[in-house]
């Protein structure tokens, strides 16, 4: 990976991890440079709140206004 040289002396050349370096290097041959981009971690599914726009909402924000003290 680093100009020929063998596994282990990349990764001690680097101070990479053995994971790491086996994560870049599928990274490396499946996409090329591209490939050893931070990629983002957020998960492909986020749920969503299903009662931020109804009534009870705002009764919510209205109750946590009146009593800043009590939890959530």
């Amino acid at each position: 990976m680093l100009g020929g040289c063998s596994r282990d002396v990349a990764i001690k050349s680097t101070g990479m991890g053995r994971r790491t370096y086996y994560t870049h290097k599928k990274g490396f041959e499946t996409r090329g440079i591209v490939g050893l981009e931070e990629r983002s971690r957020r998960p492909d599914n986020v749920r969503k709140p299903t009662w931020l726009n109804s009534q009870t909402y705002k009764d919510v924000l209205v109750f946590r206004k009146e009593h800043p003290t009590d939890g959530r």
